[in-house]
Order: structure tokens, then sequence, then C-alpha cells
């Protein structure tokens, strides 16, 4: 045997070692994704005190759920049965998705943990897709299972996609498009229009998601493949493609809720002034950047020393869209999570930092490759962990920190409970909390915030909170006129008209709701008590700013018997 055939053996063996314990690793991560995935959902399930289990999503994904449940009931895509059409879920794939769920023999305090279920199986695909995509980016199997480890440590992307949010689909689908590319790449073959398929899945699920398949589209023309080809015949069918799909979710919009956009559209991206929906957007990113920083510096130095790639290019641009998109519409709602718009395209960010540690470390060429690709994991890795937001990083790692609104979901459930129980089938509820609620209480819904209501989602305002900038307590009391509204935010207690027509009915130390004087007979609770608005609200003046949801003052049962008292001999005294 030469010299050469000599020394090539150990080395193959010692690289067939390597590819043995990097498959062993990706294993075991994946065993940790699922162990970790089903402790948090664990987590997340409500304790009512009677011993039954409920699941619920974050209240966002229970507006859905809401629809997805009526639609499945036969009463139609809509957020009331029989009642307005309006569009108030902006993810129509995963709202009929979810609607499948409810068809399965599963109760309503169940259809929650199927979905979260299959969010983690995203998870799991997602992790097993991102190996794929680094290896090949990268040359290295060790490579793409740090990335899967990243991702795995990323705590926003692992909480939103098992609180029921639709980043991880979305999310998938950039990773298995990415892979996609990478390897007809790899194999000189043209740019493949199978791999336009999983961003069209994803506009389906987001039509915001069109940025991406738009970012995928320009590929074939900017880049050519590697016989030196612009194939743009297939980034025209792309666009065709995209194009008809945009066609028939615009036209069902039209015939179904009489809009070519969902009213969630209107509600949270326009109507506020431009200035300050960019300073909300920048704010958010400068906050999140601290903690983003190693993993986007590692990313950098990915698209410095391959921008001329496809695969980066690609990558680089689903990144850049999320950015330009975030700050378009001024960020999210929950920025101590991070926003859901640039954590849908956190793998994609992971594997450039992937691409990026491993080109960084080149340098060293005296070190073995094992130990070089050792050094890049660990660095991938550390970077991931300094990329979660304080808040996030607790809820994720520590199980004693409960999960993301949890107390929230459960008063919102007990109400809703108690409501379905003790109130007339007809009776109208005002709520903030648009999900949970109206989802287990079964009861005719105004949504104040305006995600199912077009009036307030075409509203124009001068001020600007991410997702939440619209209300109009003129229309809500005066012409809506509700029954029960579920709880006081933005100034909504010193309004005249909820002093003189409304009444609290108190159920607890810190639990109560509006009702509607003349409503009261709807309640079936003979134990209620009902006190003036005074009891639990003193009058503020009227030049005080409106103020964020809060909750009442406790401790003041003395005030609210003299006021129940009041309130009994005179039903309409203030």
């Amino acid at each position: 045997m030469s010299a050469t055939g000599t020394a090539a053996a150990p080395d193959a063996a010692r690289s067939a070692s390597r590819r043995r314990l990097g498959g062993v690793a990706l294993a075991l991560i994946i065993v940790a994704q699922t162990l970790a995935g089903l402790a948090y959902i664990e987590r997340t399930r409500l304790d009512t005190g009677d011993g039954d289990a409920v699941y619920v999503l974050w209240d966002d994904a229970m507006i859905s759920m809401r629809y997805a449940r009526n639609f499945a009931e036969g009463h139609g895509l809509l957020w009331n049965p029989d009642g307005e059409r309006v569009q108030g879920y902006t993810n129509l794939g995963l709202t009929l998705v979810m609607a499948g769920l409810h068809l399965l023999p599963i109760a309503p305090e169940r259809v929650s943990l199927a979905v979260q279920l299959l969010a983690l199986a995203c998870l799991i695909a997602t992790a097993l897709w991102l190996a794929r995509l680094v290896r090949d980016l990268t040359r290295s199997g060790w490579m793409g299972t740090a990335a899967a480890a990243a991702l795995l440590l990323c705590s926003p992307w692992q909480i939103f996609a098992l609180q029921g949010a639709d980043t991880v689909f979305v999310g998938l689908a950039l990773v298995v498009s990415a892979a996609m590319f990478v390897r007809a790449h790899r194999r000189g073959s043209n740019w493949p229009l199978a791999a336009y398929a999983p961003l069209l899945a994803a506009v389906a699920v987001r039509p915001d998601a069109s940025l991406f398949a738009l970012c995928a589209a320009a590929l074939p023309l900017l880049w050519p493949d590697r016989r030196g080809r612009r194939p743009a015949r297939v980034a025209l069918a792309a666009l065709a493609l995209l194009a008809l799909e945009w066609a028939g979710l615009v036209v069902f919009s039209l015939l179904y809720y009489g809009d070519p956009l969902p009213n969630t559209w209107y509600l949270k991206a326009t109507g506020a002034p431009l200035p300050l929906v960019l300073a909300s957007g920048w704010q958010q990113l400068w906050l999140l950047a601290r903690y983003l920083a190693a993993l986007l510096l590692a990313a950098a130095v990915a698209v410095a020393t391959g921008w001329r790639e496809p695969g980066i290019a690609l990558l680089a641009s689903f990144a850049a869209a999320a950015g330009v998109y975030h700050l378009a519409v001024g960020g999210d709602w929950l920025p101590a999570y991070g926003s859901r718009h640039l954590v849908q395209v956190v793998p994609v960010v992971v594997a450039l930092a992937a691409v990026g540690v491993q080109r960084g470390l080149a340098r060293l060429q005296a070190a073995d490759d094992g130990l070089r690709d050792g050094a890049a994991a660990a660095i991938l890795i550390g970077a991931a962990l300094l990329a979660n937001p304080p808040r996030a990083r607790a809820e994720w790692f520590d199980a004693r920190t409960p999960t993301l609104a949890w107390a929230e979901n459960r008063g919102n459930y007990e109400r809703a409970l108690y409501l379905r129980r003790e109130t007339l089938p007809d009776t109208t509820v005002a709520v903030h909390w648009a999900g949970i609620g109206p989802y287990f209480a079964e009861r005719p819904s105004i949504d104040v915030l305006g995600c199912s209501d077009r009036h307030i989602a075409h509203m124009q305002v001068d001020r600007f909170i991410p997702g939440h900038s619209k209300w109009d307590w003129d229309y809500v009391l005066e012409v809506r006129r509700p029954d029960v509204i579920d709880i006081e935010s933005r100034g909504l207690a010193r309004h005249p008209r909820l002093r003189s027509d409304y009444a609290i009915a108190v159920l607890g130390p810190q639990a109560h709701f509006f009702i509607r004087r003349d409503a009261i007979g709807r309640l079936l609770d003979p134990n209620v008590r009902i006190a003036p608005i005074e009891a639990l609200y003193p009058a503020a003046p009227a030049s005080a700013p409106d103020a964020p949801a809060q909750r009442a003052p406790a401790g003041a049962a003395a005030a609210r018997a003299a006021a129940e008292a009041a309130a009994s001999r005179s039903p309409s005294a203030p």
C-alpha cells in the first residue's frame, strides 16, 4: 500500500467517526427539543382547581381558534356565529388547520394542545432542516448540529411557536426553501421551481410572507446557477404563482368579507402617524440589537465573505426583508419576547451566523479540523444564548417562571366560564382580550380593540401603540352598547356614559366586570353583588391621560358593600 493510501485511511476513519458522533449529537438535540417542548406545553396548562386539564394558546392565537371553531361547527368563518363578516385573523392557512382539528373528537379544552403539538412537530422539523442547510453551506456536519442546538436555545423562537403563533410555520418554510435552493446550487442544477412551494404555503399562513417569496423570485435573476445561466423563466413562473395566490386571497376576502385585505391589516398597519410608527419600530430594533449583537456580527461576517453565493444572498435577503417589515409596521406589542416579525427569521440568522463563525475561524489553518469546528460550534451556541431577552430567557430556561400571560389567561378563562354559566345565551360581551374569553364564554362578543370590528380598525388616530393603537369608547358605549364589559383600560372608567349606564358585578376580592344597568336581569347568579362604578374606580380628573389596562385595587370590601346597598335602593344611581 502506498504512503498516501496509508495516510488516507486514518483520515477516512476519523471522518466516519465524526459523522457518526454528529448524528448521535443531532439525535440527542431532537430528543432535548421534544422533552423541552412538552415540558413547556404542560406549564401552559391552566390550573382550574377542579382537576380538569385546560390548554390554551396565547390570546391572539385564540382569536383564530374562535373563527376556526365557528367554521367547524357550520357557522361560517366568523368571530360571532351569525355575526358581521369581518376578517379578524391574518393567518388563513393556520385558521383552516385549526378548523380541521376542531372536527376531531377533541374537547374544546384540549384543541389548543393539538395545535401546540403540531407546533412542536414543526420545531423539530425546522431543527432538522436547519442542520441540513448549514451542513450544505459549511461542509460540516458538526456545524449543522450546532445550529440545531442554537435554535433550541433561542427562547423567543420556542415560546412563540408553543404559544400558537404562526412564526414557526413561516420559519420552517424559509429554512426548507433555502435548503432546497442551496442543494440545487451545489449540484449545479437549475433553480428548482419546487423550492418556491414552501414560500407559497407561508403566504397562505401569513400574506406578509410574500416579501420572502419576492426575495426568492429575484434570486435566479441576480445570481446565475453554477453553469452561468440566469433562468428568468423560473423567476417569472414563481412570480406568476405568487400573483395567482394573491388573486385568490383577495377574491376570497372580497366575496366573503367585502374587503380585499384582513381587518387586522387596517388595524395594525394603517391609521397612525408614520413618524410614530417608524420611531417605535426603530426603538424596538435598537433594544433587541444588544441581545442579538453576537449573532448579527457572525451573520455579517457570512454576508461580507459570501454575498456572491446564492444561498448566502437568499438568507440575507430574508433577514433584511423581516427587518424592513418590522420597521414599517412599528414593531410588535411584545418586545420583551422579541418582535414576531423578526422571530420568524431566527433560523435564517442562525444559519448565517454558523457560516460566519466558521469562516471567521478559517485562518486557524494549523488547528485540527475537529478542534476548529468544535470552537465554532461553541461560539455559535454562546451567541444564541446571548440573543435571549431576559424575560423570554427566564420563561424558557426556568420552570418556576410562569409562561406568557398565564395569570391573565386563567382569569379570562374563569370569567368566560362564569359568563357561560350565569348569563343568558344572547348576552353581548365587550372584550379587550378577544381570544380566550369569547372562545370559552360562547357569547356574542364585541372587540373593543378592533381585530374583529371594522369601524375601530379603520380609525385614524394620533397615537401609535404596536397592535393596540385604536379604540373608541363613544362608539362602544353608545352604538354597540354591550351588556357586559370585561375590564377597564385606556380611560374607560372615566367615560360619563359608563358611569351613568353601567355598574360593577363583583365576584370576589379582585374579580369583577361591568354590567349595563338595564341588563342586570341577564345575570342568573343570585349571589352576585352589584356596585356603582365609584366603588372601585373613583372619579378622576377629565384631563388625566389614558392608561393601559389595570386591575381593580384590593381591599375595597367595605366600599363595595356600601355602594351595593346604595345601588339596590336606586338602580339608576351613578
